[in-house]
């Protein structure tokens, strides 16, 4: 859960924003409220090249209110 600051700090590290997404509604989670419930669930996907190979970095937003917003990072190698 992070606040809006912390928000803000965490996407800066990615050159394209979250986008609208109906994708996360169908995700389950380990934390947090379900994401069928979520009001305006945002989406984003990277890829990352690193030493140890190739990783896919699905991100799901999930504003609550002000100051109340879930992150769900998933991992995947490729």
């Amino acid at each position: 859960r992070l606040d809006d600051g912390q928000l803000e700090e965490f996407l800066s590290q990615f050159l394209l924003g979250p986008q609208p997404s109906d994708i996360p509604k169908s995700m389950s989670v380990i934390a947090g409220p379900a994401l069928e419930s979520a009001p305006d669930p945002q989406y984003l996907q990277n890829g990352i090249d690193s030493t140890n190979g190739a990783f896919v970095r699905e991100i799901i937003i999930d504003k609550r209110a002000p100051d109340e917003t879930y992150v769900h990072i998933s991992v995947y190698t490729l």
